[in-house]
């Protein structure tokens, strides 16, 4: 749930290029945590291909040109957009590893723990933005 708040939170303020482009991270990102926590084996044209498209991808970010009609400021410093960006990819994979981890346990025991979460984080994303809880009257049984 937080990628999705980043994501879009940033699209105001950062050209959709890069976002696309730093999200694209996640599968290196996953194979990295995959080795260091599941123990996985890396081959090195792996590593390789994986330096190789993290040179392109950084070279992408750091030579794009600013946007000329931002005239509209964010809600925080620009640079805690891009922290949080480059936090996003490693939120993914992070995801992604732990639900590997996961399939051990029974589906019922993921999935109810999961929307337990997703609510939890929901409701307090509501309330830390002043939103109101008046749609669910709204809801039909």
């Amino acid at each position: 749930m937080s990628t999705n708040i980043i994501n879009y939170s940033v699209t105001k303020y950062i050209p959709l290029t890069i976002i696309s482009i730093v999200n694209n991270l996640s599968p290196i990102i996953v194979c990295v945590l995959a080795f260091l926590i599941l123990k996985e084996q890396i081959r090195a044209f792996d590593i390789l291909m994986m330096l190789l498209t993290l040179g392109g991808i950084f070279g992408t970010i750091f030579t794009a040109e600013p946007d000329p009609d931002g005239t509209e400021q964010p809600f925080c410093p620009i640079y805690v957009l891009y922290i949080l960006l480059l936090a996003n990819p490693f939120l993914s994979a992070g995801g992604q590893v732990a639900m590997r981890k996961m399939s051990k346990f029974n589906d019922c025991v993921v999935s109810w723990y999961l929307q337990w979460s997703v609510m939890s984080s929901s409701a307090i994303v509501m309330l830390a933005t002043g939103e109101s809880f008046s749609i669910y009257a709204y809801f039909d049984w």
